[in-house]
């Protein structure tokens, strides 16, 4: 593959598609350079997806994308199309970064039919899967589904930068993923000897924590997945979340032992007595943007407010799910929290009352075990027992309250000889039924494939309609 990415991609060409956009940056949009960022949108997209596919780079793309939709901006140019090649690439990174061909194959059969991007492109490349009915409408609020972990994922956070994802697993485990791509990011971080519970990043992203059902936590380096000192051992039962506090220099813990704990990250102390007030197990703890509060959520159903230095709690339990709580988060303003439940729904809440925030947010199919903000309050994203992460649009979740439902299946169609067709996006694979040249994708939003024209394999590249002038 080195060989054949050698012969037909120049190193120009290699160095065009990494770094346009940072030229970009520094470049004047006169009229000749409009128009060939105009060719390029139009004509040449998939085309670069192409080359960073196969040059292991998709994850640049959403930076650059972002990088063309500020210059469009800037420069008074409309920037609809720039949007959702940015929609495209963000929706179907996995895809895209485990096979070019699967960008016309899977991706762009699966984008809303009524995007621009969709109308210009199809009919490029009209033999492909034809979506007969449902698909999608509009680009789905959920981003990414990551897969990885062998047992249920227990919990989950980004990095300050939002590059990156930790998610700590049942199956002992703790990973570290690209946030653009989907993309795991090393080997599993492993030393815990029962189910990880709750993960998080330091501050300064140098650090992580990680919290177990062996009673202990743990500090790891995040660039060498090492782990930093001796366990943190005090809690009489289960370790069940760990948070660091706004500074890097105090983490707290819940556990079964019904208490909060919170411990020097140095020395790996407890720092003062436990927290004590919940009826049951605390199955998740996080401080306030100011460190000056802790929040947490219980078995008992309610999200309880702690003075940080004192440990007394603040006002009343927040009450609303009709469930076990099992994970709860700050939003970077401190003005919201949001809360994942064994009722299978992630609520947000307002910090100072205690009310809920709109209706709860349903897709999983089991119960949300972790729930986090990005840094730039854009995304929240939620794990779950039915071993799937979902990335949802925050100003969306509070707008219209809706998500999609993910399975916990990989996506992809194989033929009889187990050999991968096409790749379908988890959120509209609920179920799925063959008849002839159809596939019926069911029984929510029922969508029909049509595969009369497509073709796949090594003969993919047919797939595009050949002009008077290419014969």
């Amino acid at each position: 593959m080195d060989d054949r990415i050698s012969k037909h991609i120049s190193k120009s060409l290699r160095y065009s598609c990494l770094h346009w956009a940072s030229h970009l940056e520094s470049a004047t949009l006169d009229a000749d350079t409009l128009d060939h960022l105009k060719h390029f949108i139009n004509n040449l997209y998939l085309a670069w997806l192409e080359v960073l596919s196969v040059t292991k780079r998709v994850g640049l793309a959403p930076k650059m994308l972002s990088t063309l939709i500020e210059c469009m901006e800037k420069n008074k140019q409309g920037n609809d199309k720039a949007r959702e090649m940015y929609r495209f690439v963000t929706t179907f990174a996995s895809v895209i970064a485990q096979s070019a061909p699967h960008i016309y194959l899977s991706a762009l059969p699966f984008a809303p039919q009524q995007s621009v991007l969709f109308e210009r492109y199809i009919k490029l490349f009209p033999r492909m899967l034809g979506i007969k009915s449902g698909g999608f409408d509009n680009w789905p609020p959920t981003q990414n589904v990551l897969f990885g972990h062998t047992d249920d994922v227990t919990s989950t956070s980004f990095s300050l930068d939002g590059k990156r994802i930790v998610s700590g697993s049942a199956d002992k485990t703790v990973r570290v993923w690209d946030a653009e791509t989907g993309q795991a990011v090393g080997a599993p971080l492993q030393g815990h000897s029962d189910v990880v519970t709750s993960v998080a990043f330091s501050p300064n992203s140098k650090r992580i924590v990680s919290g177990s059902d062996d009673k202990t936590v743990r500090l790891w380096d995040a660039e060498t997945g090492q782990t930093v000192g001796a366990p943190f051992q005090g809690h009489d039962d289960a370790v069940t979340s760990v948070a660091f506090s706004p500074n890097g220099k105090r983490i707290v813990s819940g556990s079964w032992d019904n208490t909060v704990r919170v411990w020097d990250t140095e020395t790996g102390q407890a720092v003062g007595a436990p927290f004590e007030g919940h009826s049951n197990t605390v199955t998740s703890v996080a401080f306030s943007p100011d460190g000056k509060r802790i929040v947490s959520g219980s078995y008992d159903k309610t999200v309880r407010l702690w003075d940080a230095e004192t440990g007394q709690a603040v006002g009343a339990p927040f009450e609303g799910h009709r469930n076990w709580v099992t994970s709860v988060a700050f939003s970077p303003n401190g003005k919201r929290i949001v809360s994942g439940s064994y009722d299978k729904t992630v609520r947000l809440w307002d910090s100072e009352t205690g009310q809920t925030v709109g209706a709860p947010l349903q897709g999983h199919d089991d119960a949300v075990t972790s729930v986090a903000f990005s840094p730039n309050s854009k995304r929240i994203v939620s794990g779950s027992d039915d071993r799937t992460v979902q990335t949802w649009d925050h100003k969306n979740v509070e707008r219209d309250h809706v998500s999609l439902s993910v399975k916990s299946e990989t996506g992809w169609i194989l033929d009889s000889r187990s050999e991968r067709l096409f790749w379908v996006p988890p959120h509209i694979l609920p179920g799925l039924v063959t008849g002839g040249a159809f596939f019926i994708i069911a029984p929510f939003l029922t969508t029909t494939v049509d595969l009369s024209n497509f073709v796949y394999g090594e003969s993919w590249v047919q797939c595009k309609e050949r002009t008077e002038t290419e014969d």
